[in-house]
């Protein structure tokens, strides 16, 4: 499925589903074509993909749920970011009411994934996949896929596990901690439980499916949010649905809740910090810095609870601090992205570079740079990164990526990231191609100049 790139993939998925495989890997295949459009190029559309899911994890901690905050509901910016979470529209209504829309949800939910598994049936039968109704589904499902599992997954994850969300040690049995005459163990919130915590798992399960979409091992992918390491991304997302299921089902536990809530934000930030998740070094600055603020919230929240629970004056300064102080930690999280990449995750760079223009060097690749894992060959690499105004590759900064890649292979010949997926040969026709390409566009020019 890694090969169904852009020009061919009709192609390729027509190939794959004439091998008559079992239903496994036509489900796969499919949902390989539902999330295309994931592979997002359009700066604006990834912008928004990020400001919106912070704006959902922000939300989640900073709530009117938690005691601690003692929020103005009439400035201006608590009424724009107010509709992120679903939760919030419709609580207030009461429970006949959420519960209703919660029916709503988990049934667009699951019809999206029955859909979904009928269109890879159908897609067996190559006469299916050139008719216009499949064509309509497949849209309607990239758009339903996208929207559900990609853009607003915090906000139905948070909206279904907070059925879940009960005192279990509250005098006279467990009771709900928003609907205080729902009991959780009598019918028929039982059932309600029951069935939300089924379709969390099913949503958790798919979101996680579908993130892998987001992987690409094409070092010059042109998709913004594109990660070259499958398993930390994947890691990351099970730490921010935790963090989520804390935040919403935990509220009966004030002394654990935040301290897990830490937990979860300090390892998501010191990963991303860590790895460079991300191809795009803007995009992982900006996730750094974005969940450095977001653990300074949790480290207030925590203040609140451990700290001053009670005291009017100081809580409603620890509110006012969160509006003050994110945008700080917002920059300080960025800039020790910034320092820790260049100043140290590519701290090899240079030598890579003064040995790529020394023909002498290349009798003894192993000896250039001990690398000291595939993963900083990778990281190293991504110097090709390099394009013109006509958005072709820079010819110089491919040799030099083919080159970082080469001397890898030579210190880890079996390491699958490269010998699989980055291969220098690929990488010197790209070079070759983009040369080709400048060496046409010259001669045309000069012609034309010479015509007239």
């Amino acid at each position: 499925l890694s090969r169904l790139d852009d020009g061919d993939q009709d192609e390729s998925l027509n190939d794959l589903l004439d091998q008559k495989k079992g239903l496994q890997e036509l489900v796969f295949a499919c949902l390989h074509t539902i999330t295309r459009n994931r592979r997002q190029s359009n700066l604006w559309l990834a912008c928004l993909r990020v400001v919106l899911e912070f704006l959902q994890v922000f939300r989640v901690i900073f709530n009117t749920s938690f005691p601690v905050w003692r929020i103005n509901k009439q400035l201006f910016i608590w009424k724009a970011m107010y509709w992120v979470l679903v939760r919030f529209l419709v609580h207030d209504q009461g429970y006949t009411t959420y519960v209703e829309v919660f029916y709503v949800i988990a049934g667009v939910i699951l019809a999206t994934i029955g859909l979904t598994v009928f269109a890879a049936w159908m897609l067996k039968k190559e006469e299916n996949t050139h008719k216009w109704w499949m064509k309509r589904l497949l849209s309607f499902l990239e758009v339903s896929s996208l929207v559900l599992f990609s853009v607003f997954w915090v906000s139905m994850l948070d909206y279904m596990v907070f059925l879940l969300d009960c005192d279990w040690y509250a005098i006279g049995g467990p009771h709900h901690m928003e609907w205080h005459d729902v009991k959780c163990l009598e019918m028929p919130h039982l059932a309600n439980m029951a069935f939300a915590g089924t379709t969390c798992l099913v949503f958790m399960a798919v979101t996680l499916l579908l993130s892998v979409s987001d992987t690409d091992l094409n070092p010059m992918s042109r998709n913004i949010t594109a990660s070259p390491t499958a398993g930390t991304s994947i890691m990351l997302l099970v730490s921010k649905m935790v963090m989520v299921v804390v935040s919403t089902a935990l509220d009966s536990k004030p002394e654990v809740q935040p301290v897990l809530m830490i937990l979860c934000a300090g390892t998501i930030t010191y990963f991303l910090l860590r790895r460079a998740v991300y191809y795009s070094d803007c995009l992982n600055h900006v996730w750094v810095g974005l969940w450095m603020g977001l653990l300074f919230v949790c480290g207030l929240l925590f203040e609140g609870w451990h700290g001053h629970a009670g005291q009017e004056a100081y809580l409603t300064k620890l509110t006012w601090a969160v509006l003050y102080g994110i945008f700080p930690a917002v920059a300080v999280g960025m800039l020790m992205s910034w320092l820790h990449m260049n100043k140290w995750l590519r701290r090899g760079a240079r030598k890579l570079e003064a040995a790529c223009n020394d023909p002498s060097s290349h009798s003894n690749l192993r000896a250039v740079y001990r690398f000291k894992s595939p993963e900083q060959v990778e990281l190293l690499s991504r110097a090709m990164r390099k394009w013109d105004e006509e958005d072709v590759p820079d010819p110089e900064s491919a040799k030099l990526g083919a080159f970082i890649i080469t001397c890898g292979l030579s210190r880890f010949p079996t390491s699958c990231m490269q010998t699989s997926c980055l291969q220098p040969k690929v990488m010197a026709k790209q070079h070759r191609r983009s040369c080709s390409w400048r060496r046409q566009t010259d001669q045309t020019s000069c012609s034309a100049t010479s015509s007239t």
